[in-house]
């Protein structure tokens, strides 16, 4: 089983402290070592995901996100973004809620859901949402839910969206404009070797959920 490498989150660090070209046209060899010991560690974890899961897509290398930033639009003009993002995909791949790990040091998290629905998957997902309450309910009350998210997360309304009741019994998910989920990790325990078990398990957690929403945003009539 592939461990991430103590210096795959060291290079990051550095990152963090010299984001400009000079000091990392010599240190790109780090770079390639970094994004290479996560692609492995992350095609590891995909077989193993795929054993309890037939709509999983092996996709790594590509599922590894690039160090380098568009800074064409952004104020924001340092070349290197701190941190390695990994997703990993469901089939349908674009109707889906998405897995997500995320490498930073002081903030390593695993999870994932819907980032940007538009606005016809927010009202598939609000819709589904509003009808089965109660089995959405029993999902986020399940033990592990709890223990490793404790609930959704994301960005929300202020107010009740268009068309349903602020007294509908699920307007705190209902308001929601994105559907996440995170599990934190320390840099510790990302560098141990059971870290690909316990964002395995965290995946595992979060699978009702996704399996739920994904449910509301394939549905046909």
């Amino acid at each position: 089983m592939t461990a991430i490498a103590p210096d795959t989150l060291q290079f990051l660090r550095e990152v963090k402290d010299n984001n400009n070209r000079e000091w990392f046209a010599p240190q790109k060899h780090r770079y390639v070592a970094a994004r290479e010991n996560i692609g492995k560690w992350l095609a590891e974890l995909i077989e193993q995901m795929k054993l309890t899961d037939n709509r999983i897509l092996a996709n790594p290398p590509r599922g590894v996100g690039r160090i380098y930033r568009d800074m064409r639009f952004s104020p924001d003009k340092t070349p290197y973004r701190t941190f390695l993002g990994a997703m990993i995909f469901r089939a349908p791949e674009d109707r889906n809620c998405e897995f997500y790990i995320h490498f930073e040091p002081g903030n390593i998290f695993a999870g994932g859901g819907i980032y940007m629905p538009d606005p016809a998957q927010l009202k598939l997902i609000r819709d589904d949402m509003a009808y089965s309450t109660k089995e959405l309910d029993k999902i986020v009350k399940k033990p592990d839910f709890k223990k490793y998210f404790g609930e959704i997360t994301g960005d929300k309304l202020q107010r009740a969206p268009k068309g349903f009741s602020p007294d509908h019994p699920a307007i705190e998910w209902l308001r929601y404009k994105q559907f996440l989920v995170l599990r934190s990790f320390t840099d510790k325990q990302a560098l141990q070797k059971n870290f690909q078990d316990e964002v395995y398990k965290t995946f595992l957690a979060a699978r009702p959920l996704f399996d739920h929403i994904d449910r509301a945003l394939n549905f046909k009539e």
